[in-house]
């Protein structure tokens, strides 16, 4: 049975490891003939998603970028266009889902220039000359799906850099909806808050801190990462045509007792 993104084709930055695996596996699975995704340096991981993506129904294409670097985004699409063209003779997509993100340690006594620059680099820079070169590349009636975070709009003292990198995409979600409506592709803002991935694994062997979330939570637990795809695929849907410029909380953390 052909699903509803039967067709199409996705590219999620940063989709070798975790919430961005889950997210290209869930576009898979829904339909897309093609999930393109970036990867760091990490070959092992993106096989093993490449394995998955294809497992799920879709050709995957792994390309590996550097999106810290100046001309990181400008270096994926010389890459992607490549790939696209010699399997669709296009170098046209559907979907963007703006994953790739780095959560380095850096408070307002500890960050150093050097790290200041690398997460607004990867989670603010990237994501803007991604979109704009995607821009030129979506169909009309695309989607465009940036990953945020809880913390853009309760920032986190003990991250204030990562959490002034993830408001950036929330602006960046607002301009961009309004600039690209036009040709009916919506853009629109995933923020997730506590996910189980390889990137908190430290953090989660504090089982007070896991009970702490578990115990704010609806559910009574962490999410998984296919937790958050679930939500991206919500904003990828034919369905979704009328949402545009959304910022939704994806943390399943209310209670009303």
């Amino acid at each position: 049975m052909a699903g509803r993104l039967d067709g199409k084709i996705a590219l999620v930055t940063g989709g070798s490891r975790g919430i961005g695996r889950a997210i290209a596996v869930r576009l898979a699975a829904d339909g897309c003939a093609v999930v393109a995704f970036s990867y760091h340096s990490d070959g092992d991981s993106a096989r093993s998603a490449a394995a998955a993506i294809e497992a799920a129904g879709a050709v995957a294409v792994p390309v590996q970028a550097r999106l810290e670097d100046e001309d990181g985004a400008g270096a994926l699409f010389t890459a992607l266009d490549a790939e696209l063209r010699g399997r669709t003779g296009d170098v046209g997509f559907d979907i963007l889902v703006n994953n790739a993100g780095s959560a380095a340690p850096a408070t307002l006594a500890s960050a150093d220039p050097a790290t200041f620059d690398q997460l607004v680099a990867v989670n603010a820079r990237a994501p803007y000359f991604i979109t704009q070169a995607a821009a030129g590349r979506l169909r009309d009636g695309g989607r465009v799906i940036n990953i945020s975070s809880v913390y853009s709009t309760r920032p986190l003292a003990q991250a204030p850099v990562y959490s002034m990198t993830k408001a950036a995409v929330d602006v960046l979600t607002q301009t961009s909806a309004a600039e690209l409506g036009e040709r009916g592709i919506t853009v629109n803002a995933v923020a997730p808050g506590w996910t189980a991935t390889d990137a908190n694994a430290a953090a989660r062997a504090d089982a007070g801190l896991v009970a702490g979330v578990a115990r704010d939570t609806v559910a009574g637990r962490i999410a998984e990462p296919a937790d958050v795809a679930g939500v991206v695929s919500l904003f990828a849907a034919p369905e979704a045509a009328w949402l545009t410029g959304q910022y939704v909380i994806a943390n399943g953390r209310y209670r009303y007792s």
